[in-house]
């Protein structure tokens, strides 16, 4: 799910060598790249998955139901007219569910 959400959602694209490249970016932790021969841990790292909200832009939350022992994230993105939700057992990974949803990507089990 990590490469469906670079390139169908951040934009990323690869090179001859496999590399991801993208115009500009920042990592988290601040750094300025071009390239990057991994795929980051967007399903799984609350930093990485927070700029995935960030590019679909209006992240309105993610919420917790404990008796189903699931995350739900909601979008009102700019795309889009309606909320788009996404659910899944991680919070990282259920706004980038909601993100594939948003951009129409069907999203693997």
């Amino acid at each position: 799910m990590d490469a469906l959400i670079a390139e169908k959602v951040m934009g990323w694209k690869k090179d001859g060598n496999g590399w991801w490249v993208t115009s500009e970016y920042k990592t988290p932790d601040g750094w300025d790249w071009k390239s990057r021969s991994i795929t980051p841990n967007f399903t799984e790292s609350i930093s990485w998955a927070w700029l995935v909200g960030e590019k679909v832009g209006g992240l309105w939350g993610v919420g917790y139901a404990p008796g189903r022992k699931v995350f739900t994230a909601y979008f009102q993105p700019r795309i889009q007219d309606a909320t788009v939700r996404g659910s899944a057992d991680t919070a990282p990974r259920a706004i980038c569910v909601a993100a594939l949803l948003t951009f129409g990507v069907e999203v693997p089990e």
